[in-house]
C-alpha cells in the first residue's frame, strides 16, 4: 500500500475527531435533565434534542444511561473541582469548604446532587458510579491532609478520612437536610472548628 493510501485508511478507521462542543452540550443537557426528571424520567431523545446532537452521537460516547449520567456529572464536577494547595492547612480547609459551598449552590452538578442521592437508593447500577465519583473526591481531600501531615501541621497519626468527613458532612447536611444558610462565613467557621479539633497539642 502506498503512503497516501495508508494515510487515507487510517483516517477512515479513526473517523472524524470528537467535537468538544458536542461533548460539553451532551454533559450539560444530561445533568440538567437528570436534575429535572430523575433517572427514570431521563431520556436519550431529550438529551439529544437539548444538546442539539443526534442519538447516535450520544451512544458513541455513552453506551447506557448510567454511563451518561455518571460520566457527565464527573466531567462537569472536574471542571469545577475544588483543588486547593496554599501551603497552609487553615487556608486549604477554608478554600475547600468555600469551594464546596459555591459548587453546591451555583453549579449544575450542585443542583444534581440531591436527585443523585435519592436515585442511588433505587438504582444499584447508578449507586456504583456515584460511589466512584465520591471516592475520587475523598482522595483529593486525603492528599490535602497528607500534605499537612508532611509539613508538620497535623499529627502523624491523624485520621484523615474522619477529618475529611467532618469537613464535608456538615456542608451536605445544610444543603440536603437543614437548608440553613450556606455562606463563606459558615465555611470558614466550619474549617476552623475542624482544624482546632485535630491540632490540639500540635
Amino acid at each position: 500500500m502506498t503512503p497516501d493510501l495508508e494515510t487515507e485508511a487510517v483516517v477512515r478507521t479513526l473517523g472524524r475527531p470528537r467535537s468538544p462542543e458536542a461533548d460539553d452540550a451532551i454533559r450539560a443537557a444530561a445533568v440538567e435533565l437528570f436534575s429535572e426528571h430523575g433517572f427514570e424520567g431521563l431520556s436519550v431523545d431529550e438529551v439529544a434534542a437539548r444538546a442539539g446532537v443526534s442519538k447516535a452521537t450520544i451512544y458513541r460516547r455513552y453506551p447506557s444511561k448510567v454511563d451518561l449520567v455518571v460520566e457527565a456529572a464527573s466531567c462537569l464536577a472536574e471542571q469545577s473541582a475544588v483543588n486547593v494547595d496554599t501551603g497552609n492547612l487553615r487556608d486549604d480547609l477554608r478554600g475547600y469548604a468555600r469551594g464546596m459551598v459555591k459548587k453546591l449552590k451555583g453549579t449544575a452538578v450542585g443542583r444534581m446532587m440531591p436527585v443523585m442521592v435519592f436515585e442511588t437508593r433505587r438504582y444499584p447500577e447508578l449507586d456504583q458510579g456515584y460511589r466512584r465519583f465520591i471516592a475520587d473526591r475523598r482522595a483529593r481531600m486525603r492528599e490535602t491532609l497528607q500534605r499537612a501531615i508532611d509539613r508538620g501541621e497535623l499529627p502523624a497519626g491523624t485520621d484523615i478520612d474522619l477529618m475529611g468527613s467532618m469537613i464535608v458532612g456538615p456542608i451536605f447536611h445544610r444543603y440536603l437536610v437543614s437548608r440553613e444558610p450556606m455562606t463563606d462565613a459558615f465555611a470558614d467557621s466550619l474549617a476552623d472548628a475542624v482544624l482546632r479539633a485535630f491540632t490540639v497539642g500540635v
